[in-house]
C-alpha cells in the first residue's frame, strides 16, 4: 500500500508540518476504509515523521470521511474547517482533494494556519488556502479570517 501527498497544513508557531497523504492499493485504488492518512513531519527538529495526538486528530488536524458524490470518492470534513467541503477522488491517475478556493474550484495544496499568543494560549487569527485550479494549473489562494 502505497501514499501519495495530498497537502499539508503549516503554522506560524514552527516549521514543523502535517501532511495528509492518500493511502492507495497497490493498484493505485484508495482505500475505502482508511482512504487518508495525517501525520507530522518535524521539520523544526531532524525531519522525522510522528502519528498525530488523540486531541490533535479530534481538535485541530485530523477529519471525518464518508463516501463521496461518485464511485471511489470521498467527502473530507477537517476538524479544522468543519463547514469547507473537501472531496478526495482520483483525477488523470492521480488521487487529489479539490475544494473550493476564492469563489472558484480548485485543487488543495496546502493550508497554512495564521496565528499569535495570546491571554489563553495560541490564537487561530486567519487560515490561508492555497491550491491551483483545475485545467489551467494557476495558482490560487483566499485568506478566512476568524478574529
Amino acid at each position: 500500500m502505497g501514499g501519495a501527498r495530498l497537502f499539508v497544513i503549516e503554522r506560524g508557531k514552527n516549521a514543523n508540518i502535517v501532511r495528509y497523504d492518500a493511502v492507495q492499493d497497490p493498484d493505485g485504488a484508495l482505500l475505502p476504509e482508511a482512504p487518508v492518512r495525517a501525520y507530522w513531519v518535524l521539520l523544526a527538529e531532524d525531519g522525522r515523521t510522528k502519528e498525530l495526538g488523540w486531541l490533535e486528530r479530534k481538535k485541530a488536524y485530523g477529519f471525518d470521511v464518508a463516501p463521496g458524490p461518485e464511485a471511489g470518492s470521498y467527502l473530507l470534513r477537517l476538524a479544522a474547517s468543519p463547514e469547507r467541503r473537501f472531496l478526495l477522488r482520483r483525477s488523470g491517475g492521480r488521487p487529489r482533494v479539490e475544494t473550493v478556493i476564492d469563489g472558484a474550484p480548485a485543487v488543495l495544496e496546502k493550508i497554512y494556519v495564521g496565528s499569535s499568543e495570546g491571554a489563553w494560549g495560541l490564537r487561530v487569527d486567519y487560515v490561508d488556502l492555497f491550491g491551483r485550479r483545475p485545467g489551467t494549473g494557476s495558482a490560487c489562494k483566499e485568506r478566512i479570517k476568524l478574529r
